[in-house]
């Protein structure tokens, strides 16, 4: 049986069956590609940059070709941040936002898309700035705010310098990342 085709109508330029699937399917990938590429903040990339990304992160030519086409339908050789909104009918500061926060931030390990990124770095940021935490409550905390915004069973661990753990996880739920000195090793169990 098909696939149905996402409610959402897409850009003007991406009619294809093929971009109605990518779009659906790479949607993260496409907000980290522009975090990543355009990380002074500019409000626009070149088309060159866009292609050696997606070609550093393994896309063949055909994908890289098909892509290129709909950011920079009229071969200006730069893709502004308003034309890769649209393309991808979201909202300009969903894309700001990442960046500014995600800013001092480093991944290390994981599979949760940067929307639940974003959300586990606010709540672990808003527990960092509790007046007087101790160090000891500093999992506990993030932990229970998780909980309490997402519902349960998050797992917090916090470590300095090296580390290693293995644990089992939700799939799209596990994100280790690195604030100052300090990792976060976050993930999510299902209820059982």
């Amino acid at each position: 049986m098909p696939r149905a085709l996402p409610k959402k109508t897409p850009h003007r330029s991406c009619t294809t069956r093929f971009c109605h699937f990518a779009l659906e399917l790479k949607m993260e990938a496409f907000k980290e590609a522009w975090v990543d590429i355009d990380s002074e903040q500019r409000g626009k990339i070149e088309t060159s940059e866009f292609v050696r990304y997606l070609q550093t992160k393994g896309h063949d030519d055909v994908f890289i070709d098909k892509w290129r086409q709909v950011f920079d339908a009229d071969d200006a050789g730069e893709i502004t941040l308003e034309t890769y909104c649209d393309v991808l009918d979201i909202r300009p500061e969903e894309l700001q936002s990442a960046k500014s926060l995600l800013n001092d931030v480093k991944y290390v390990s994981g599979d949760m898309p940067m929307d639940w990124q974003e959300k586990v770095v606010k709540v672990t940021k808003d527990v960092l700035a509790m007046p007087n935490l101790k160090l000891s409550d500093l999992s506990k905390q993030i932990k229970i705010a998780l909980d309490r915004a997402y519902g349960n069973l998050w797992h917090v661990m916090v470590a300095y310098g090296q580390f290693s753990c293995y644990f089992g996880f939700q799939p799209g739920f596990s994100y280790i990342f690195k604030i100052g000195k300090q990792v976060f090793i976050v993930f999510k169990t299902p209820q059982t």
